[in-house]
Parts: structure tokens; sequence; C-alpha cells
């Protein structure tokens, strides 16, 4: 083989790598996308309701932290709590008890739904979720929880039983002496 057809030959390979390479980086690349809004989790007891955005001057992280110190103050409370929905300068506040707690922009709302919708929404989760802290902290669910838990270890305790009993008296006998030593359980 010539000088110049191994140069060809290996043009060509290097040719063909340099397009699969070259379309492997136009096609993998991920499309740009808008920058997502920054939210923060609204929460109750450790388990999350709903993010807000930030509002104006205020940042999420704020809206979050004075929503979440209302909610917390609330669901403490031994009263039914009281989750209302009014109009204030043409946007819906959700009110705890009388305190304001958000008022719902429109960077809050997914696109399809009208702020109202969304602070319909909003008001249910918060209600449900102070409803269900406030039951989890009446002395009732306490020792509801305990006899639970006592319950399942005694159930634990009797399903050890019958699996020992089962090997002992039914599976023991389908091994063969030769297969284990009854003592030390050594296989030969």
């Amino acid at each position: 083989m010539s000088y110049s057809r191994r140069l060809r030959n290996v043009a060509a390979v290097l040719t063909i790598a340099l397009m699969v390479i070259w379309g492997w980086f136009l096609t993998s690349k991920e499309p740009v996308q808008a920058q997502p809004r920054p939210t923060a989790a609204i929460t109750l007891d450790g388990r999350q309701l709903f993010e807000v955005s930030e509002a104006g001057q205020f940042s999420a992280d704020n809206r979050a932290a004075d929503a979440n110190m209302i909610l917390k103050q609330a669901v403490r409370s031994p009263e039914t709590v009281n989750v209302e929905i009014l109009e204030s300068n043409q946007l819906p506040v959700i009110r705890v008890n009388g305190r304001h707690l958000l008022t719902v922009t429109s960077q809050d709302t997914p696109t399809g739904r009208t702020k109202q919708e969304q602070a319909q929404i909003w008001a249910q989760r918060i209600a449900e979720g102070i409803r269900q802290g406030q039951e989890e902290r009446r002395l009732s669910y306490f020792w509801r929880a305990i006899l639970l838990a006592i319950l399942f270890v005694l159930a634990a305790f009797a399903v050890h039983q019958v699996l020992g009993w089962i090997w002992h008296y039914w599976l023991r006998r389908l091994v063969p002496r030769e297969a284990s030593h009854p003592d030390t359980g050594a296989q030969p």
C-alpha cells in the first residue's frame, strides 16, 4: 500500500470521526430555558404545603418565613382556625385567624390558573394542614400512636416466633443430616 493511499485512508477516518463528534455535540446540547423564578416552601410540621415566588420588594424566602411563623402559631392554638380569602388591591389575600398570611400574586400562579383559583387551592391546603397538625398534637393521637407501635412490636415478635417454629419443626427435617452438623451448623 502506498504512502498516499494510507494518508487518504487516515484522512477519511479522521473526517468521519470529526463529523460524528461534531454531530454529537450539536444534538446533545440542551435547549436554552428561561431562568426559573426563585421560590421558597411554605411548610407546616415538616410537610411542604406549596411554594411561593418573590413579589415586588419581598423575596420568596421572606414571604415564606413570615407565613411559616404565622402557621406555626396557628397550629399550636387549641381553637379552630379560620382560613379566609379576602380581596385587597385586586389581589386575593389569605388570612389565618384574622392575620395576613399571604397575598397571591401573578408570579405565584401557574399558567392557565387565576389568582383567585390559586388562593382557593392554597387556602384549602392550609386549612387541611392546620387541622392535621392540631389533630396530631392531641393526647388521643399520641396514645393511639403508642398503642400502634406496641402492637407492631408484638406482631413482629409473633412472626419471629412462628418462623422459628416452622424452621425448627418443618424445614429442618428437609435438610439431610450430612448437609450440616446439628450443633455447629458447619457444612462438610
